[in-house]
């Protein structure tokens, strides 16, 4: 411990490696600093069963979407595949709204399965460029641009 960790107004440590020195070392030390909010254990980083664990999620995403919503979607997206050489998934809802009314979907996420769906059918690619999202809760974060392999095919 150091003077630099002391905090003389109450008498207590501020640094949560002096705390857990106090709590002890060992086994029991890193499970009560872990209850108490201390660290968190770290990620698993296996990205084989990252991928898999996206390819189930969007599975399960696209599956507990409305039929409706997942057809609506695909064609609002080969739509804009047509019109732009380059665009991001808020293309693709800005067009589903010029069409009326949305089919329900309990999730956003829906779109993902949508998008993969059309770069299988090789309507789009990815480009490995991102551009932020206007979608006011995705809070502006990046979106993957897509390339249209259709663009302006009839």
């Amino acid at each position: 411990m150091s003077d630099d960790d002391w905090d003389g107004d109450d008498g207590d440590w501020d640094s949560e490696d002096t705390l857990v020195e106090e709590i002890g070392q060992g086994e029991d030390s890193v499970d009560v600093a872990t209850q108490l909010g201390l660290w968190t254990e770290p990620p698993v980083l296996d990205l084989l069963a990252a991928e898999e664990a996206r390819d189930e999620a969007m599975g399960e995403v696209e599956e507990a979407a409305e039929p409706s919503f997942n057809e609506v979607a695909f064609e609002a997206l080969e739509r804009v595949a047509q019109l732009r050489d380059c665009f991001i998934v808020d293309a693709v809802w800005e067009e589903l709204r010029k069409g009326g009314l949305i089919p329900y979907t309990h999730d956003k996420r829906a779109m993902g399965p949508i998008m993969s769906r059309g770069q299988r059918e090789g309507l789009i690619e990815p480009t490995g460029d991102y551009e932020p999202s206007a979608q006011v809760k995705s809070h502006a974060g990046p979106r993957r641009v897509w390339r249209s392999l259709v663009r302006g095919a009839a």
